[in-house]
């Protein structure tokens, strides 16, 4: 193999990473927006249930 051919494999793996690494912190933001989506409509609920539990 010459120089040239493994300095192509070696950017190649390196974008793979990145690619990867990527991919990741997508699916980790995915997964804590969901997290706050509901932690705050259960909050909501919360609020309006004590309102409603209040008003009786």
């Amino acid at each position: 193999m010459t120089l040239s051919t493994l300095l192509v494999f070696e950017a190649i793996l390196v974008i793979e990473m990145e690619e990867v690494l990527v991919a990741k912190i997508q699916f980790l933001g995915a997964n804590l927006s969901i997290y706050l989506n509901k932690e705050s409509f259960v909050s909501i609920f919360s609020v309006a249930a004590s309102i409603t539990k209040s008003a009786f």
